[in-house]
């Protein structure tokens, strides 16, 4: 299965959407969730640029570019992030969230 959204996209493991919703076939319109904390920085992850590093004090809160879209992740003290600064980033695919674009209802597997 594959997320596609413009300049990004993300090869994703099928049993993340429950069969109901992708029995319609072919393709549909969802709205990609995913919590701040499973915003991963890696090196071999999708390329995306920094654009607000907030410290916290124990933990930043950052801003990225995704391909044009934002991506907020939640990062340890021990990740040192400049505006404008290429990361990778990877999303942990188990914890994204999935709602159908039209009205909201969620389509994770229970």
């Amino acid at each position: 299965m594959v997320f596609d959204a413009g300049r990004l996209s993300l090869e994703l493991p099928r049993a993340l959407i429950a069969e109901r919703a992708l029995s319609a076939g072919g393709g549909i319109s969802v709205t990609l969730g995913v919590r701040p904390e499973d915003v991963v920085v890696d090196p071999n992850g999708e390329r995306a640029v920094t654009k607000v590093v907030e410290p916290t004090g124990h933990e930043s809160i950052v801003f990225f570019d995704l391909a044009g879209h934002t991506v907020v992740a939640r990062v340890g003290p021990d990740v040192h992030l400049e505006p404008a600064e290429s990361v990778g980033l990877t999303l942990t695919s188990t914890k994204l969230h999935f709602f159908g674009a039209g009205d909201g209802t969620r389509l994770n597997q229970p």
